[in-house]
């Protein structure tokens, strides 16, 4: 594999992994999620939430899963999973942007987030962007193992640094 596609390999799996822990890894993150989806207007209060909250989490951690090198054709199904769900999330983001909605974003949990605004659209942006990467780069020679560590590393520190984007954002505005 080219450090290319191992990079956005752990990019986009540490990404949705992460995301989907957030969202699935106790009950009261899933009850946090699940009340941002009735807020969004996506689905109604109570079990049909929920059920959604997790299905989503459980899809996110699936993108993860798929993404660990197996076949050409797994890893790309995982990368193209994972645009079919960030397009999706741009989506809902910028029709609740539209309508000035004061909505939370819980897409990496936590219990005080940043409501949604231009940063969570940029985000999804750099991410589509590493999936179709990724992707394309699918099937491609493989790497040495020195390559392969350095990529999946730095792949991993930016995942992690991309779920903790709101607190990022907040140490550079002014008071």
């Amino acid at each position: 594999m080219t450090a290319l596609l191992v990079f956005t390999q752990w990019l986009i799996g540490a990404t949705f992994l992460l995301s989907a822990l957030s969202k699935v890894g106790s009950a009261t993150s899933l009850r946090l999620f699940a009340e941002t989806l009735v807020q969004l207007r996506l689905f109604r209060a109570g079990r049909p939430s929920r059920v959604a909250a997790a299905a989503i989490g459980l899809v996110e951690a699936l993108v993860a899963i798929v993404l660990v090198p197996l076949s050409t054709a797994v890893t790309r199904l995982g990368f193209l999973l994972a645009i079919g769900l960030l397009a999706a999330f741009s989506a809902v983001i910028l029709r609740s942007l539209r309508r000035r909605e004061q909505v939370a974003c819980r897409c990496f949990g936590g219990s005080a987030p940043a409501a949604f605004s231009a940063v969570h659209l940029v985000r999804n942006t750099g991410l589509l962007a590493a999936a179709v990467t990724g992707a394309l780069a699918a099937g491609q020679p493989s790497a040495p193992w020195e390559v392969w560590v350095i990529a999946a590393l730095a792949g991993a520190i930016c995942a992690f640094i991309i779920s903790r984007l709101d607190d990022v954002v907040s140490l550079f505005k002014t008071a």
